[in-house]
């Protein structure tokens, strides 16, 4: 279950930590997991179920270890404004989004339904797509600044 999953728990880890702690978390997200398997329920596919636990476990770990004050952005990104690698920017752009959106945006980069989006987070349908256009719209933005 781990093994089959553990990309998408690496993407968690990358996305609300810093470099040095996302062992961390990947340890205390499979804590978690392993203490409620008892709650998976069939209802989801089990990697929705996975993913939900990971993301609450992220963002409890994040509010616990006060990560907000963490900076996502090296030195020398910040100083490296002519930067051509999109990929580079679009994952800088990414780490200066809220939590909350970045939980929205990656789901949506991993292909999940906007049904399983929502069954996720806990919000409905059309807030899903109402957010993610808003959050595309702040991605455009930042990276225009970058």
């Amino acid at each position: 279950m781990i093994t089959e999953n553990q990309g998408i728990l690496h993407k968690i880890c990358n996305a609300y930590t810093s470099p040095s702690e996302r062992d961390d978390l990947f340890q205390e997200i499979l804590t978690t997991l392993w203490q409620s398997i008892d709650s998976f329920q069939n209802k989801s596919k089990l990697s929705t179920w996975m993913y939900k636990v990971a993301l609450f476990t992220a963002l409890n770990y994040q509010r616990k270890e006060k990560l907000r004050s963490y900076d996502p952005l090296p030195e020398t990104v910040v100083m490296d404004k002519t930067s051509s690698d999109e990929a580079e920017l679009v994952q800088i752009a990414i780490q200066m989004l809220r939590p909350e959106e970045r939980a929205l945006l990656i789901l949506q980069m991993e292909d999940y339904s906007y049904d399983e989006i929502a069954e996720i987070v806990g919000i409905s349908v059309s807030n899903v797509g109402a957010r993610l256009t808003r959050i595309r719209k702040k991605l455009k933005e930042i990276i225009e600044k970058i």
